[in-house]
């Protein structure tokens, strides 16, 4: 049931140095990362140094994992629906038996899956699954696009919200979004850096307001 490549690997340019590659979001000595006929080093590269690419890349990796598994069913399911079909043709009495199997085997398989995926959901609403960081992510983004202070996840208005809407999702204080927060700009800013090493020029537009209580305010872009 191989996928193909690992998605990893988009994340790393090849270098002219053997069993090296070079991650895109770095520079310097430790952008290299050594791989030896495996993509382990990769994985742990971007997990330390690259957390958010991490993340989405597990997210990517994971639904994939899921497309092949339902390709997977789907075919299997095809394949013992022209035997059933087959059987009826051929012998009446056997047609019956059969079809009572089919319709049994696939209703107990879905039962024991739909217990797994409700496992699987909730665990992932834990700290460090995928969903709770999905969430956390999306708080995260309301806060910085809407100008909200790191106070609101601690309001008993939103908690209350929470609870009702993801009731296994326990969201996070805001010491934690603050963290997440830098954490972010780090990633950021280790991008820009990139980009910004092969521009000749950059042109800075200035601007300066001032609101309320004689608070002045520099707003910079380029």
């Amino acid at each position: 049931m191989s996928g193909g490549p690992s998605p990893v690997r988009k994340h790393f340019l090849p270098t002219d140095k053997k069993n090296l590659m070079q991650c895109k979001y770095c520079s310097g000595p430790h952008s290299l990362v050594k791989c030896s006929g495996n993509t382990t080093n990769m994985f742990n590269h971007l997990k330390a140094n690259h957390v958010e690419i991490y993340n989405a890349l597990m997210i990517e990796i994971d639904e994939k994992k899921s497309n092949l598994k339902r390709k997977h069913e789907n075919k299997e399911n095809s394949s013992s629906t022209n035997k059933s079909t087959s059987a009826q043709n051929n012998e009446s009495v056997s047609s019956s038996a059969s079809e009572s199997l089919t319709t049994t085997e696939p209703s107990e398989q879905s039962g024991r899956e739909n217990i797994k995926y409700s496992f699987k959901n909730i665990s992932s609403f834990q700290e460090g699954g995928t969903k709770h960081k999905n969430l956390t992510d999306k708080i995260l983004f309301m806060i910085c696009k809407d100008s909200e202070p790191f106070s609101m996840v601690e309001r008993e208005g939103f908690i209350k919200m929470m609870k009702y809407a993801v009731p296994n999702y326990k969201v996070p204080s805001r010491q934690t979004f603050i963290n997440h927060l830098d954490s972010k700009y780090d990633t950021v800013s280790q991008k820009y850096k990139i980009l910004l090493k092969n521009v000749t020029c950059v042109t800075l537009t200035t601007d300066i307001w001032t609101e309320s209580k004689n608070t002045h305010f520099i707003f910079v872009t380029y």
